[in-house]
């Protein structure tokens, strides 16, 4: 493989996170951990890392807003998550990264 390729394999930010509350579950325990990476583009169904109100918060795209670019992102438990039905879409910009491990 050339250096090239390594290169395009490689992430420059790879974010470790410990999973907090039952919000994801059951796809993702209390306590578990997962791996986030920046993503250029983000589409529904990917779970994402993602920063409202100074928290970092571990939720699932819903739907993209296709005129306002904005986001709607849920949890998978709704009874035990505060999402986008509590504090509304959030911007691109609000999201810190893809969970890529453990595959979800």
């Amino acid at each position: 493989m050339s250096q090239e390729a390594r290169k395009k394999r490689h992430y420059k930010i790879m974010l470790v996170r410990r999973v907090v509350g039952r919000s994801m579950t059951p796809i993702l325990d209390p306590g578990q951990v997962v791996v986030a990476i920046p993503w250029r583009r983000y589409q529904a169904e990917d779970v994402v890392l993602l920063s409202h109100q100074g928290k970092e918060k571990i939720k699932r795209i819903r739907m993209i807003d296709s005129k306002s670019g904005k986001y709607d992102v849920r949890g998978d438990n709704p009874s035990q998550s505060t999402d986008s039905r509590h504090f509304g879409l959030i911007e691109h910009a609000d999201i810190v990264g893809k969970v890529i491990w453990p595959w979800v």
